[in-house]
């Protein structure tokens, strides 16, 4: 996921001299182009937040999707 492959992937190059971590800078939900971009992301949003409160399972691809595939949260469910 987003949130530890910098971690890893910095720890893994400062172990092995061989390896060189090229990091990108801009997250996946801002310009992967695998995801659909709507004209509203929150409905979206808020649509995922619901499927994980009813602990239905995460699958296929999600405009932002608010937790890591392992289930991190990455993004909290706003109260408004």
């Amino acid at each position: 996921s987003d949130v530890i492959t910098s971690p890893i992937g910095r720890a893994w190059a400062a172990a092995d001299k061989k390896v060189v971590f090229i990091e990108n800078p801009h997250s996946r939900v801002v310009v992967d182009p695998n995801r659909k971009h709507d004209d509203d992301p929150e409905s979206s949003l808020r649509q995922c937040f619901e499927r994980l409160r009813r602990k239905e399972p995460i699958k296929g691809v999600d405009e932002i999707r608010p937790v890591t595939f392992s289930g991190e949260d990455v993004l909290l469910e706003p109260s408004e």
